[in-house]
């Protein structure tokens, strides 16, 4: 607890960027995600604390429907650490609000906040629409071979060549819906994400696989994941999934 104390006296202590509404966490500066790392390692340690006394528990109306709202003081300091309902859980340091989770219909949108103003928002990577799927391969011989699928909900592009010389076979077909949602209720964001990036092997004449998935507001790629055994188990199905469309779409270009 005294550690949280003192990280929390650095984070508010250190003048902060106040009123930015920025979703893609890729690009924002290194000081801006220290801070939002220190807020949300704080939420995690509250989230699993069972000595947290449950007071002021109401019943309000949400939509004509009952919902329970809740108080939490933490037992050390004595003061509300945390409130929640069916809409939204607000996080307290100190007496001062620091972050809100917005649970809105298929989003959930989360709010940090310092000095009582808002510091960045963004969106649950898990309640995101998926807008791309990127999967391609490169392999160094002579020149680097690649192959590229690039998935969306209506269109499926494919192309295989080398970096060096023009394209050898490209191909545009349409996507069916019901395919599209088969393949994007396979991955969950947050999983992927976790992955740790691997190595490249093409200095040693290896195959580097690279998957991006693009959403509304993120951008996010791996290469290599396979490597992080752990992680990767649970987006190996979607991997090979996808490694099986571009393999087959490759045939049909070599059989041409």
């Amino acid at each position: 607890m005294k550690l949280i104390k003192v990280a929390f006296v650095v984070l508010f202590c250190h003048c902060g960027v106040f009123g930015q509404t920025i979703a893609d966490t890729h690009n924002l500066s290194y000081s801006l995600k220290i801070k939002l790392k220190i807020i949300d390692t704080y939420v995690k340690q509250i989230n699993k604390r069972t000595d947290l006394k449950k007071e002021s528990i109401t019943y309000i109306l949400l939509n004509d429907v009952e919902s329970t709202h809740a108080t939490y003081i933490d037992s050390v300091t004595n003061q509300v650490c945390k409130t929640s309902d069916e809409k939204r859980t607000d996080y307290y340091h100190n007496g001062e609000l620091i972050y809100t989770e917005n649970r809105d219909w298929d989003k959930v949108n989360i709010t940090y906040f310092q000095n009582n103003k808002i510091l960045f928002t963004t969106y649950h990577l898990d309640t995101e629409k998926i807008l791309q799927i990127v999967y391609s391969t490169r392999i160094k011989k002579e020149d680097v071979n690649y192959k590229y699928l690039k998935l969306s909900e209506d269109s499926v592009i494919f192309s295989a060549g080398t970096f060096h010389s023009k394209i050898k076979y490209q191909k545009h077909q349409a996507n069916k819906p019901k395919n599209w949602s088969e393949l994007t209720k396979m991955i969950k964001l947050s999983d992927f994400d976790n992955i740790k990036n691997g190595k490249s092997q093409l200095s040693t004449n290896g195959e580097d696989v690279v998957i991006e998935i693009i959403t509304e507001y993120h951008k996010i790629n791996k290469i290599n994941g396979y490597e992080d055994e752990s992680s990767y188990q649970k987006v190996k199905q979607f991997a090979e999934l996808l490694a099986s469309m571009a393999d087959k779409l490759n045939k049909k270009a070599n059989a041409n």
